[in-house]
């Protein structure tokens, strides 16, 4: 079994992969729309036969492009940043894990059947029997559950987040396969950050546990305490492997 200690055992940083990425990714539209500037004050410099209305015209595009950007960009950056401070709160309850678990925040890994794509896990909990995939949601809004279909202020999110984290699990299962010889099961969680989640919502739905952050360590012990311990060796081996991928 796995190596007890007195309290969880905790690596990484939660929510740095979604800041930087974050800021990455929302900078596109200003970085566009700057490049485009520049090209267009090049093209105009040298022709002084242009008429000053249609200069005035370019420079009035050119400002409302900015003005644009700078919006899409900010939104972005808001979105992303929310999402990482939703990661950070989730931290704060696996924290509060006993000893014999060990938190990976941030683990990335590459996929399984090769190719470039990665896989981005918000969390990754190693029990004494088992491992658990928590995806981590902060959104706006109460969420409700409709006919097994997750919906945030009545609007159905562009990605399915059940099934989003029950890929993150697959592909989980999939990488430790190659590498373990009897890899231990891989629970997916879902947990929504705040009080948006209601009282009545699904403890599970589609095979994947559902919580808030403030339910999310006895979610996690009530799955994970039934389960029989896995030897230590193997417990160390996925311990080394994910403490390299944070």
């Amino acid at each position: 079994m796995a190596k007890e200690t007195d309290t969880v055992i905790i690596h990484g940083q939660p929510g740095s992969r979604a800041r930087f990425r974050g800021v990455m990714r929302a900078s596109l539209p200003l970085c566009a729309a700057l490049v485009l500037c520049g090209y267009a004050i090049g093209v105009l410099l040298p022709l002084p036969a242009v008429g000053l209305v249609w200069k005035g015209l370019m420079i009035v595009v050119l400002a409302f492009a900015l003005v644009l950007a700078t919006s899409l960009t900010s939104q972005r950056i808001d979105a992303f940043f929310k999402g990482a401070a939703g990661e950070v709160a989730a931290a704060w309850a696996l924290a509060r894990l006993p000893g014999g678990y060990t938190v990976f925040h941030g683990v990335d890994i590459a996929d399984a059947h090769g190719g470039i794509k990665t896989h981005d896990f918000d969390h990754v909990v190693l029990a004494p029997g088992g491992l658990v995939v928590v995806e981590t949601k902060n959104w706006r809004g109460a969420i409700t559950f409709d006919d097994g279909v997750v919906r945030t202020g009545g609007i159905v999110p562009s990605a399915d987040p059940v099934a989003q984290v029950a890929a993150e699990a697959e592909a989980l299962s999939s990488w430790l396969a190659d590498r373990i010889p009897d890899k231990p099961e891989v629970t997916p969680l879902l947990c929504f950050v705040g009080d948006s989640l209601p009282a009545d919502a699904p403890t599970e739905l589609r095979g994947v546990a559902i919580c808030s952050d403030a339910a999310l360590t006895d979610a996690i012990l009530s799955r994970c305490s039934k389960a029989l311990p896995m030897p230590a060796s193997a417990y160390e081996r996925i311990s080394t492997l994910l403490k390299g991928k944070v």
